[in-house]
């Protein structure tokens, strides 16, 4: 069984929680160079591209940083359950979400997904179009409640 090494869990997570633009360098330590990288706004297969987005990131928000709550390790995988705080003019937002961690034989990251509800934590804090998506989920949780004069397992 393929178990990552806990220091290098652990060098991760504190490269991670103390990601800054110099830091952003060391970036070749913690992922592979075929890195598969998804989250809900993009998916690639190389850690370049993984170094730009995180760049991107450092030119348009202002103070971003990642806080590590929790993780579940399990063989060579890892569950990273994480919130990234920023500030984008003068809004202090905070995203919630989990990163798949798979860790290749050498330590460094073969594989990161990240979960997070882009709808929910981005889009809905959007004056219009919050709005919209706000309406649209009250009415598709309506239409999905069950029915009060039927219960389950009552004879139709």
């Amino acid at each position: 069984m393929n178990r990552p090494h806990p220091q290098h869990l652990d060098a991760f997570i504190d490269w991670y929680e103390n990601l800054t633009p110099r830091s952003l360098d060391a970036i070749a330590t913690h992922y592979a160079h075929d890195v598969y990288f998804r989250d809900p706004f993009h998916e690639f297969s190389d850690r370049d591209s993984l170094y730009h987005v995180y760049a991107r990131m450092f030119e348009s928000l202002d103070e971003p940083r990642f806080h590590i709550d929790a993780t579940i390790t399990e063989a060579n995988e890892s569950a990273i359950y994480w919130r990234f705080t920023f500030r984008y003019g003068r809004r202090e937002m905070t995203i919630t979400g989990t990163s798949r961690i798979r860790f290749a034989a050498d330590g460094r990251v073969e594989s990161h997904i990240d979960y997070w509800d882009a709808a929910c934590q981005i889009y809905e804090r959007i004056p219009l179009l919050g709005a919209v998506l706000r309406t649209l989920r009250r009415r598709i949780a309506g239409a999905m409640r069950p029915r009060p004069e039927r219960q389950y397992g009552d004879a139709a």
